[in-house]
């Protein structure tokens, strides 16, 4: 995919788009707390417009992480409840909530992905550890 690189000390925010055969992806999009209202918004929808010039018929806005847990189930597990507690409540470590309300107001196609693992928080962390650990590789 195409590079764009982090910000200046001037630039109020930037996007990393990445790009596939008819779909565009982006996985960063950053900006400075003195940055205006909405500066997001308009490079995203910038892109959005510029993406059809380009060939792009869709655009791939990651995912959303935690956002499937909301829901109330009979069949939580102690793990789920600990998650659900980091996306509600998590916004001064990271904005789960925000993100997803972010990216919900372009009304996307949503796919679920799953982790999945077996016993205990023990074997969820290690399970989580090299997922992350995965992820730095690509």
């Amino acid at each position: 995919g195409q590079f764009t690189p982090p910000p200046s000390r001037k630039t109020p925010a930037f996007r990393r788009p990445e790009h596939h055969a008819y779909r565009a992806t982006f996985d960063f999009l950053r900006q400075r707390q003195s940055s205006l209202p909405n500066t997001n918004d308009f490079l995203l929808t910038s892109l959005l417009e510029w993406l059809p010039t380009q060939g792009y018929q869709r655009l791939n806005l990651g995912l959303s992480p935690l956002a499937g847990l909301a829901g109330d189930r009979d069949a939580d597990t102690v793990i789920d409840n600990i998650l659900k507690l980091a996306y509600q409540n998590g916004d001064r470590f990271y904005s789960f909530s925000g993100l997803h309300r972010f990216k919900d107001k372009y009304e996307p196609v949503w796919s679920d992905r799953y982790v999945a693992y077996r016993g205990s928080l023990a074997s969820y962390v290690r399970v989580m550890r090299a997922l992350l650990q995965a992820m730095k590789k690509i």
